[in-house]
């Protein structure tokens, strides 16, 4: 198929894959071959078990670098962003989380408390105010 981005020596992701190249990025499985729907990975797609493995793998990654330091619950508190208080996996939700949530890194469950904060911006009306130098002078 023309436009098939591996037959043209070229990088990305490949919208329009030739039949030979219609294979999964990781076991290199045609796509003839598998039965679940496949995930999108970069270069292709990655067939289900690829996926499930590579998940794991990840899941256990991102425990394994929490664990290795001493658990601290106050590195949770007042993020600019959602923190997985098991696996330190970090996002910003599209819309506003619910009170309970799941990790979709490691899969742990945590509860989320959202908190507000109030800053204020000020900007002069008219001219800046400056001292008057004048009387800083010794006559």
């Amino acid at each position: 198929m023309v436009g098939c981005k591996e037959c043209l020596g070229e990088v990305g992701h490949n919208y329009h894959c030739c039949y030979e190249h219609d294979r999964c990025v990781t076991c290199r499985k045609h796509k003839t071959e598998i039965k679940e729907s496949p995930w999108s990975a970069e270069g292709g797609w990655r067939c289900s078990p690829c996926q499930t493995v590579l998940d794991e793998k990840l899941k256990q990654e991102a425990l394994r670098r929490v664990a290795e330091s001493e658990y601290d619950p106050s590195d949770y508190k007042c993020n600019d962003e959602v923190v997985c208080p098991h696996c330190a996996s970090s996002y910003e939700p599209d819309e506003d989380p619910s009170s309970k949530e799941h990790c979709e890194t490691c899969g742990g469950r945590f509860k989320i408390e959202i908190n507000h904060s109030v800053t204020y911006t000020t900007e002069c009306i008219g001219e800046r105010l400056l001292p008057d130098n004048s009387l800083d002078e010794d006559d």
